[in-house]
């Protein structure tokens, strides 16, 4: 790599960080939005319970 090996690996290590960072936000949201889910299907059951 001559010269160029601590660019080149900084550049893999900030494209990792960027990828990691990436996945765990992708998580997160995703836990979020199934949380909301649940949060709403309990919201109309108990709608649904009070209208009977």
């Amino acid at each position: 790599m001559g010269n160029y090996g601590f660019y080149v690996w900084l550049s893999y290590a900030v494209s990792l960080l960027a990828m990691g960072i990436l996945i765990w936000q992708t998580q997160r949201e995703h836990k979020q939005i199934l949380q909301n889910i649940k949060k709403e299907q309990a919201r109309e059951t108990q709608l649904n319970k009070q209208a009977r």
